[in-house]
């Protein structure tokens, strides 16, 4: 076959759109060559063709040099942009994609220096190294584009007499992919928040006000991971019930939880209470030994409550055992690895106690990794009302009774300060559960230093804010702060009446009563 027939197969295919693609395999046309000049045969040999595959570009371009026609021109068809430089480095061809990816004119590129006209001017150090180069994203930033680039170096003989660089513009793929990973980060934190809900939900926490979500929020976060948690808070807060919430949302969920209460042991017992010990180890040991607290929480986790009160030895102990990852079990001359998790809570301040030289600074900060502040009630608004009609669900089951509470009794539980926290609150509700007769519970119901209506001092915000000209009506507000509760539950839960009334914590017979009485249902 001689060179122009073959280019006239190459405009043929061309049309077809099946000799155009930078895929093209030269097995597919090398038959075509058999009986082609031996000296364009060997210029493609050169070039790669032994390996499978050619650039269509090089194959066209070296065509051209061994042709009398104007081969080349079909490369204005490309729909990738096209530069080709000599072996001086100057711009010898564009194809019209060049033209309008770059918006430039060939008068004002053609016969220039690559390097005069693209800052980077990766394409000459192509040339002068012989080693073809691919970029994938590259930005253009006289017209702020991005294109994926493909360049190689052109031979005749073995010599090299140019290069040439192929390229796409990216940029619409580059802000579509940047829309998606917005998108998918909206996505995730939708989804973070929904496994938020899930598994308070399934934890049986209650609450809505937005610094307790935080807390629920990052400590499902922080659950993820096996980094040391310290949980803060005032007594009755619910640490033990944020410490639960991290342990069911991380991947040790099915492994043991274990409590330890370091201020309910002995000074004397508490190291054979965490480490254990062997037989024979004292004095009055039981037979067969006893595992620790770290032995049996063993690749789950283990929750030191108080750990304030933990004495100033066992803690340089409990800090060696964080560091290695092992127990020194009391009685036994080897160490006992162990994969434990730790969480560690405390009401008390201790940085001060730092000061006192009463807690270890180094522990502090081998516990401290994530901090996790739990609110105290009488800073978290509605979850009053949310958290007494738990409890009163809770109590009315346990006890056979059905009752709803009172206005006056909602009142009252609003003002309180609540020092003893959610805790209190439950014993408050369940004393109110027991002493009433009736089918409501009124405020007389309550303890005594609730009904004399201890003021909390941060505004519990139940509804809109009272003007000063409004008359202050507490029944209505108490009542309003309820329907809207109810209406964001069910707004959250996309109108799933069951999903809302786990959300609020009500039992399906209350929940329902709500939404009559707030005019919810016919």
């Amino acid at each position: 076959m001689k060179v122009s027939d073959f280019l006239n197969r190459v405009s043929v295919l061309e049309k077809t759109g099946t000799a155009l693609t930078g895929d093209t395999n030269i097995q597919d046309i090398r038959g075509d060559l058999l009986d082609t000049d031996e000296s364009l045969l060997s210029v493609l040999d050169e070039n790669g063709v032994k390996q499978g595959e050619v650039d269509t570009i090089n194959i066209r371009y070296l065509v051209s040099k061994y042709s009398e026609l104007p081969a080349i021109e079909l490369l204005d068809h490309f729909r990738e942009g096209l530069v080709i430089i000599d072996e001086n480095g100057r711009i010898c061809y564009i194809n019209d994609a060049y033209k309008q990816i770059l918006g430039v004119l060939a008068r004002k590129v053609v016969g220039k220096f690559i390097f005069d006209i693209e800052g980077s001017a990766l394409l000459y150090e192509v040339l002068k190294s012989g080693k073809p180069m691919i970029q994938e994203k590259h930005l253009v930033k006289s017209i702020n584009k991005y294109v994926s680039l493909r360049m190689c170096p052109l031979y005749k003989g073995s010599k090299i007499i140019g290069a040439f660089s192929i390229f796409t513009d990216i940029t619409e793929i580059d802000n579509l992919n940047n829309e998606v990973k917005r998108y998918s980060g909206i996505v995730d934190e939708y989804h973070r928040e929904k496994e938020v809900e899930s598994e308070a939900l399934r934890a049986q926490i209650i609450g809505n006000s937005p610094n307790f979500l935080r807390i629920l929020d990052q400590a499902v976060i922080v659950a993820k991971t096996d980094a040391a948690v310290l949980v803060s808070g005032a007594n009755g807060s619910g640490k033990e019930v944020i410490t639960k919430l991290i342990h069911m949302s991380s991947a040790r969920r099915s492994k043991p939880f274990i409590t330890v209460n370091c201020s309910a042991i002995p000074e004397s017992l508490i190291e054979s209470e965490l480490f254990g010990y062997e037989e024979g180890a004292f004095t009055g040991s039981r037979k067969g030994g006893q595992m620790g607290k770290f032995e049996l929480a063993n690749k789950g986790t283990i929750f030191l409550d108080e750990i304030g009160d933990m004495p100033l030895q066992m803690q340089a102990k409990l800090l060696r055992v964080l560091e290695r990852g092992e127990i020194e079990k009391i009685g036994r001359q080897k160490n006992v690895e162990v994969d434990v998790r730790v969480i560690a809570a405390t009401n008390q301040p201790l940085p001060e106690l730092i000061k006192q030289k009463k807690f270890r600074e180094d522990l502090y900060y081998r516990l401290n990794v994530v901090n996790l502040t739990v609110p105290s009630l009488k800073d978290r608004g509605n979850d009053v009302i949310l958290l007494a009609n738990h409890f009163a669900d809770y109590f009315c089951e346990k006890y056979s009774k059905k009752l709803s509470i009172s206005d006056e009794a909602y009142r009252a539980l609003a003002r309180y300060s609540w020092p003893g926290n959610v805790r209190e609150l439950q014993n408050s509700i369940e004393h109110a559960v027991i002493l009433c007769s009736g089918p409501i519970i009124m405020r007389e119901h309550l303890p005594g230093r609730i009904m004399e209506g201890e003021i909390s001092e941060p505004d519990v915000s139940l509804s809109a804010p009272i003007t000063q000209c409004e008359d202050v009506d507490y029944a209505r507000s108490i009542a309003k702060a309820e329907k809207q509760l109810m209406l964001e539950a069910l707004k959250r839960s996309s109108g799933s009446r069951t999903k809302a009334m786990e959300l609020l914590g009500l039992s399906r017979r209350t929940f329902y009563r709500k939404l009559k009485e707030n005019g919810l249902v016919p």
